[in-house]
């Protein structure tokens, strides 16, 4: 019987002969101060996971259950649900292990043509792109906000001006800095780049850890 060190070697040395970068393979991933991954697939460019691989010397259902339950956590404590994620058990056939993917239901599926499902370039691209869908979506949702606030912004503005126009009150030079300073406030958190006086201020963006 393998040990678990002996096939995430056996592991590895496949995923190289079938076009993985070397440096897109990290084993005992760190996850957080707790939860290290057997073997996780890292995009060396944008540094993006893009598989998670458990390890498990024997296949039984203890294991199998142990096994899902550290990838849950795995993919809850990296942020991202939908990364795939594969059980890897020792086989008796070439080449000498299996792999299992755990799905959304908790549900386990052998992986047939291993060099198919799990090339790199394949699996790269689909995560990228979802990574880049799920970008579009929270700035298209940004904007949608930032839209209303301009709206709302704008009628409030017109209210005042029609106030002030109509003598209910009057504004002095230092009011409407006050309101032009409470606008530039609320609009600041939406704007990525200012430009003040001709010089560009860049804010601050965090960027995700993946």
């Amino acid at each position: 019987m393998r040990t678990e060190p002996e096939l995430a070697n056996r592991l590895i040395s496949y995923l190289k002969e079938h076009g993985y970068p070397e440096n897109s393979i990290t084993a005992e991933y760190q996850v957080n101060n707790k939860l290290r991954v057997d073997i996780a697939i890292i995009d060396p460019k944008t540094r993006i996971p893009i598989q998670v691989f458990e390890i498990k010397a024997k296949k039984d259902s203890a294991s199998v259950e142990m096994g899902k339950y550290q990838l849950r956590k795995y993919l809850e404590n990296i942020g991202s649900k939908d990364i795939p994620a594969y059980l890897v058990f020792p086989s008796a056939d070439d080449p000498y292990f299996e792999v299992l993917k755990i799905s959304d239901e908790d549900d386990l599926s052998k992986v047939d043509s291993i060099e198919t499902t799990l090339a790199f370039e394949l699996q790269k691209g689909a995560r990228i792109t979802k990574r880049i869908n799920e970008k579009s979506e929270k700035r298209d949702k940004v904007l949608d906000k930032f839209k209303v606030l301009c709206w709302i912004i704008a009628f409030c503005t017109f209210i005042i001006g029609l106030l002030s126009k109509l003598k209910v009150f009057e504004l002095s030079i230092m009011d409407l800095g006050f309101l032009g300073t409470t606008i530039a406030f609320i609009i600041i958190p939406f704007v990525s780049k200012i430009s003040v006086l001709g010089i560009e201020i860049e804010r601050f963006v965090k960027t995700d850890k993946e």
